[in-house]
Formats: C-alpha cells, sequence, structure tokens
C-alpha cells in the first residue's frame, strides 16, 4: 500500500514540471518562486523517500537471511534423516 501511494506521489511530484511550464507561459514574473517551490519540493520528497528506501534494503536482506536460514534448515532435515 505505501508503495503505490508513494508512486503516486512521485507521480504528483513529476507532474510538477509540466505545471511550472504552463504557468511560466502564463505569468513568467512568477518564474523564480515556481523553480524554489518546484526545488523544495523534490528535496522534501527526497528526505521522506530516502528512510523508506532504507527501510525496503533492510526489510529485503532480513529476508534473504531468513531464507537461507530456512534453506539451512532443509539441508540438515534431510541429512539427519539419512542418518537414521
Amino acid at each position: 500500500m505505501v508503495q503505490s501511494q508513494l508512486k503516486v506521489k512521485e507521480v504528483q511530484v513529476k507532474s510538477l514540471e509540466t505545471q511550472a511550464a504552463k504557468l511560466r507561459d502564463v505569468d513568467p514574473d512568477k518564474e523564480q518562486l515556481l523553480s524554489s517551490r518546484k526545488i523544495e519540493v523534490e528535496e522534501r520528497f527526497n528526505r521522506l523517500l530516502a528512510p523508506l528506501i532504507e527501510r525496503r534494503q533492510k526489510l529485503d536482506q532480513f529476508k534473504r537471511v531468513q531464507q537461507v536460514s530456512k534453506y539451512k534448515q532443509c539441508i540438515d532435515n534431510i541429512a539427519y534423516g539419512s542418518i537414521k
């Protein structure tokens, strides 16, 4: 769910460029303001995104460790079963 919301926000942030271009045509005097606002929004989005990416990497790493542990358990069970 978070990923789908994140993708929606990412599209919205990217659409700011299109909106800014249209606004520049309407009111060229506000170009500097639009530029600074766009940068602020992108920076904020990236600050919010960074911890989520880090969390995702930790979860993926944990998942790999768990998979290896389960695989090792299966191998141990097979080896122990053949000794009986």
